[in-house]
């Protein structure tokens, strides 16, 4: 697998973890692993230097697009679990409120 291959799976990984972090804390612990000083984004980060002339500038925009996007991910996510708090619900009353807003409440009962 290349260097560039490798990019890909690691954003998306970090992605979903961000997306499924119920939780301040567990957003925390998921930006930590991957952007932390020793996290995995971070690890690519530092192999840059290993490639040859031809291959950095195309690594380097690749994994700069993958880490601005894993950090955009990251302050969505933050602000999402903020507006949760300052609600006052977690993660399951929330998507329950948005269940009963589509009608999922409303069952079809057959004529009595």
């Amino acid at each position: 697998m290349s260097f560039l291959e490798e990019i890909e799976p690691v954003k998306q990984l970090a992605l979903a973890e961000m997306r499924a972090a119920a939780n301040p804390e567990a957003l925390e612990q998921a930006r930590i692993t991957y952007l932390g000083a020793n996290g995995k984004l971070t690890a690519l980060m530092k192999r840059l230097g290993t490639l040859s002339k031809e291959e950095k500038p195309a690594a380097g925009k690749l994994i700069n697009s993958a880490k601005a996007e894993i950090e955009a991910a990251l302050a969505d996510r933050k602000a999402e679990l903020d507006l949760l708090a300052e609600l006052g619900m977690d993660r399951k009353a929330a998507l329950d409120q948005d269940d009963r807003a589509r009608g999922a409440d409303h069952r079809w009962r057959p004529p009595a």
